[in-house]
């Protein structure tokens, strides 16, 4: 609903509720965690090295979930649109979990290279993961296997986004590249 900004600082998460464009206005608050996504009821997953705690922002940020990530670094995570099911990566691998039911569905290498970003298509049936190896790889989330590799920047791929419709994919690269892929 527009009513919190949340910026990465380390090892913290900064909180603003209520922001505006004139200014932050009140101090933030400090989460801890290094990478972050809302869900639908302003709901902010908060990822940190080995855990993804869910913070109630409408309830003075109170903890309401919280999953243990075991054996894995989390260095960055997305969410389906029905909001059933993460994803974090680590450097190279990406794990698959069942967010209600806080388990495990599967883990598999994705990358040569640091992976730098990862999301859902929004019928949630496609993930795309984006990486420093220069290649965009677009998986098939139930069988966790390989759909497709996207390979035309000339760097690091640094971000990726799937239209709403999820007829097309959007990547940016280090490269200064911003390629739309059908």
């Amino acid at each position: 609903d527009g009513r919190f900004l949340v910026a990465a600082n380390g090892d913290f998460l900064q909180v603003w509720n209520n922001w505006d464009r004139q200014g932050m206005g009140a101090r933030p608050t400090q989460l801890p965690g290094s990478r972050c996504l809302f869900t639908k009821e302003n709901h902010l997953l908060a990822a940190s090295k080995n855990a993804i705690k869910a913070h109630d922002l409408n309830a003075n940020n109170m903890v309401t979930a919280t999953l243990d990530v075991i054996d894995t670094t989390v260095r960055g995570l997305a969410l389906t649109v029905d909001e059933k099911v993460l994803a974090t990566h680590d450097e190279k691998s990406i794990t698959l979990w069942d967010w209600p039911g806080k388990r495990l569905i599967g883990q598999f290498d994705a990358h040569e290279a640091a992976i730098t970003t990862v999301a859902f298509a929004p019928d949630g049936k496609t993930l795309a993961s984006a990486s420093a190896d220069r290649t965009i790889k677009l998986w098939d989330v139930e069988t966790r296997t390989e759909r497709a590799t996207l390979q035309q920047h000339a760097w690091t791929v640094a971000s990726i986004a799937f239209t709403p419709d999820g007829k097309h994919l959007a990547s940016g690269g280090l490269d200064g590249m911003l390629l739309v892929w059908d």
